[in-house]
């Protein structure tokens, strides 16, 4: 996402290495290392929950460098794709997005809608990032979130479909509680991109993203 947001192998433990390694990899344990989400969690509240009062609604706003449906529009486009791709549905549906058409500062429930989304020119200091806030420690045992803030620079929403369909669900898993890997860190993943010295920056989430979210959601932890 550009501004954005060894395995030594020694002969004489060779095979026991590997046959380790095929273990872990059929237990799950591997996919989950191959991804960075908090430990203990950080992501919003609802996402635990299958209450159909109960959902992740988001609006979209700016600050005037990109009109305000078509930002709604492209955040939309980067959040449902196919079904099969996407953030939205996780673990049966307790992740389910839901929008409002209108600027968040105009909406009268404005103080109930989960996530807001922030399209400017600056983003965060050059980037585009998320925050999280209002902690409270929650019945599933460790603190989770009321509000998320996601803030789009203008820029990565501008730039085609690719690039804002990657930066929108890169900050998208930041919410659902995933984290920045490390430099040259590069499983497939929405949440590793070429910022990051990876080769290529993934539109969609992964397979593994979709697991690893699935078991956030199922509040199992993924190791």
């Amino acid at each position: 996402m550009p501004n954005y947001h060894a395995i030594r192998l020694v002969l004489a433990v060779g095979v026991l290495l590997f046959a380790g390694a095929v273990a872990l990899l059929a237990s799950g344990s591997m996919k989950a290392r191959a991804y960075h989400y908090h430990s203990p969690p950080i992501h919003i509240w609802s996402m635990h929950e299958y209450s159909s009062a109960t959902h992740e609604e988001f609006c979209v706003h700016t600050d005037g460098s990109l009109d305000q449906p078509t930002a709604l529009a492209r955040v939309k486009g980067a959040l449902w794709v196919d079904g099969t791709r996407e953030w939205d549905g996780l673990a049966s549906s307790k992740v389910w997005f839901i929008p409002y058409s209108g600027s968040c500062p105009t909406l009268a429930n404005r103080a109930s809608i989960e996530i807001e989304y922030y399209v400017s020119a600056g983003g965060c200091g050059g980037v585009s990032c998320a925050n999280l806030t209002d902690p409270y420690f929650g019945p599933l045992w460790h603190n989770e979130y009321k509000y998320a803030y996601v803030t789009l620079k203008t820029s990565h929403m501008t730039s085609g479909s690719a690039l804002y369909h990657d930066v929108v669900n890169h900050e998208t898993g930041h919410v659902l509680g995933f984290k920045d890997p490390n430099y040259g860190d590069c499983p497939l993943s929405v949440m590793h991109s070429r910022y990051y010295g990876c080769a290529s920056d993934l539109e969609w989430p992964s397979d593994g993203d979709i697991w690893v979210g699935t078991t956030i959601a199922n509040n199992s932890a993924p190791y």
